[in-house]
């Protein structure tokens, strides 16, 4: 997999709007911009940037961590930046800060569907530990993965 030459940084109010386009890129139901404001205002937020070396931004990942559960809200890589290690380096990232504040476990929930997810969140050691019926629609689920730290 080739990767990218990343840089990562916090939510900043000036990188709102191109979140936003990403948000609308990548999902079907995006996060508001006020939303993302509020997200990036909580103290118990981990919200972070990729950048890549010409400042593009590449992707993004929100998680709350309280107490010793960290949970990831979402995650999103530029479309025409997949496969090349952002998502990657963000868990990674995600993980560290995770363990820095404490959290003994990460959560997260994924579309059944999203194989590329999934296979990404596996390497990375997550078991699935639950599932939601119909949680992105009928005939659908979300699987419910945990990483212990």
């Amino acid at each position: 997999m080739p990767s990218l030459k990343l840089a990562l940084k916090p939510f900043r109010e000036n990188r709102l709007l191109d979140i936003l386009t990403l948000e609308r890129e990548c999902f079907k139901n995006p996060y508001s911009l006020q939303t993302l404001k509020r997200e990036m205002e909580l103290p118990h937020g981990i919200n972070l940037i990729a950048e890549t070396e010409r400042g593009e931004l590449a992707g993004y990942l929100m998680a709350w961590c309280l107490g010793e559960t960290c949970e990831l809200h979402r995650i999103a890589t530029a479309p025409k930046l997949r496969k090349k290690g952002v998502a990657e380096t963000l868990l990674k990232a995600l993980l560290k800060e995770s363990q820095k504040r404490g959290a003994k476990e990460v959560l997260l929930e994924v579309d059944s569907r999203n194989e590329a997810a999934l296979n990404l969140y596996k390497k990375l050691g997550f078991k699935t530990v639950g599932e939601r019926k119909n949680y992105y629609g009928p005939n659908t689920k979300a699987l419910i993965l945990k990483l212990t730290l």
